[in-house]
């Protein structure tokens, strides 16, 4: 069973940071080692901050 806190993280995460763009919640929720993977290999968290706000801006509603 998930705990609690697990949960409430994983939805912070989604609903704050792919909902609402709130790139403050990468660094309340991870280490400032934290490492994600992606195609073009080992990213930071600010590489990851970066990717955000461009896909923001790609798909901005009107």
């Amino acid at each position: 069973m998930v705990s609690i806190e697990k949960k409430t993280t994983v939805e912070r995460w989604f609903h704050e940071y792919f909902t609402e763009g709130n790139l403050r919640v990468i660094d309340e929720l991870t280490t400032p080692d934290f490492v994600y993977q992606s195609r073009n290999g080992d990213n930071s968290r600010e590489k990851m901050k970066d990717f955000m706000s461009w896909y923001r801006s790609v798909f901005q509603e009107d």
